[in-house]
């Protein structure tokens, strides 16, 4: 984002995304007429902002969403797991394996499939006009693999960049994505694996682990299948989930969701921040981050403040984070 963004008021449009925030967050990307899209991953509700942070429209694709503008619906089974913005056109990730693309006002320009079969589509970076690189999760026999392609639109032609095989039994792999390196963590993890997309080369990249995370108290019982559990009955297996990270010069942002195994029902859940360092680096934590987290590319820190009643966007650096 620009270096003079300045806090956005959303108070209008709290009560429709607040449900959404509890397990997945917000992601926010600058566009070329320096406004912004706010996108709720998985539901599929995208808010177009201006530059001076006027809300100019929104769209919805997932019967998920609570948004009250139903007019733009288009019906798609699943959910939205993901979106990209290149030059002046907003790329919309479908769980159907399809790409929807509307240009900046808001109308839908064109929508294809990706088209690889076996592939379950979680990541989109959009590199030109013409060409995007899409990254998800193959299994086959009970082998997972985590697989990057790259794909030109117009030959409708796909190239596997890396296939990167793990446990299908491991904890959830988030992916970050950028059209240079992918940076890969497993929920769990102490460190990343960093592919590099034109050499194709990986490396590991260890951090140092929060001390006061204690990652094995809670176990999964042979006999459950973890993960066609809701979640709220996943939560009674973990104490700690990583929501989102960013690799930030010598350090690693990771923001948590922390399970609150008190006896308040409706604060299921605490918000962790915390700092890690390469190598033998130390660690910061910052408890009871309100509401969630996203981050740009250079490691600034995006959320949502109640200030005076009203709720705005803000951005701030590490230190300045409450």
């Amino acid at each position: 984002m620009e270096p003079d963004f300045k806090p956005v008021l959303i108070t209008d449009i709290v009560h429709e995304i607040r449900p959404a925030f509890k397990d997945f967050g917000f992601k926010l990307k600058e566009t070329s007429d320096n406004g912004f899209v706010l996108f709720i991953p998985f539901w599929g509700d995208a808010y177009k902002f201006s530059n001076g942070g006027k809300l100019e429209w929104k769209a919805s694709f997932n019967s998920k969403s609570l948004s009250e503008n139903k007019e733009r619906i288009n019906n798609i089974m699943g959910t939205t797991p993901d979106f990209d913005v290149f030059d002046n056109r907003i790329y919309f990730l479908q769980s159907n394996e399809s790409i929807f693309v509307y240009d900046l006002k808001g109308n839908e320009i064109r929508n294809f499939p990706i088209d690889i079969p076996g592939l379950t589509t979680e990541n989109i970076e959009v590199l030109n006009e013409v060409e995007l690189i899409v990254g998800g999760i193959m299994v086959d026999q009970g082998l997972a693999s985590l697989n990057f392609f790259k794909i030109d639109v117009p030959s409708n032609t796909k190239v596997l960049i890396k296939k990167i095989d793990f446990d299908a039994e491991s904890t959830p792999i988030l992916v970050n994505l950028n059209s240079e390196k992918a940076h890969i963590l497993g929920d769990r993890d102490s460190y990343i694996n960093e592919l590099d997309l034109v050499d194709k080369s990986i490396e590991k990249i260890d951090f140092t682990p929060s001390r006061t995370r204690d990652y094995n108290k809670y176990s999964i019982p042979n006999n459950v299948d973890y993960f066609s559990l809701t979640e709220e009955e996943k939560r009674q297996y973990r104490n700690d989930k990583t929501k989102r990270f960013v690799i930030n010069g010598s350090d690693i942002l990771i923001f948590h969701e922390i399970v609150n195994r008190g006896n308040d029902i409706d604060q299921s859940y605490n918000f962790l921040l915390t700092k890690h360092g390469f190598s033998k680096g130390g660690v910061n934590e910052k408890f009871d981050v309100d509401w969630g987290i996203d981050f740009d590319e250079c490691g600034n820190i995006f959320h949502i403040e109640n200030m005076d009643g009203d709720y705005f966007i803000v951005r701030k650096t590490w230190e300045e984070i409450d």
